[in-house]
């Protein structure tokens, strides 16, 4: 379990460094305005997965050590930064 977190881990990292090189290619004048959006969207879909995946395997693997608890239900947010909060709020 540990190995897939550290997997998810480098890769949402990565995602944020590629899209931090788009944005800084823009603001360079190294990319149009009709190329960073034609770019950002395919970037925010990745960087999204990522964080989805990192959320299901986090809930999996509380769920697989942690005995259920009857009305502490967990709701994930619906924004990136929610999710991100709440990624690291619940780390164990």
């Amino acid at each position: 379990m540990r190995q897939r977190e550290q997997y998810l881990e480098r890769e949402q990292a990565r995602s944020h460094s590629q899209m931090d090189r788009l944005l800084t290619a823009y603001q360079e004048e190294l990319l149009t305005l009709e190329q960073l959006r034609e770019h950002l969207p395919d970037l925010r879909k990745q960087k999204q997965a990522v964080v989805r995946t990192t959320i299901f395997a986090h809930g999996r693997a509380r769920s697989l050590t942690l005995p259920a608890r009857a009305g502490h239900g967990h709701r994930i947010p619906q924004t990136f930064a929610g999710q991100c909060g709440w990624i690291a709020h619940n780390r164990t």
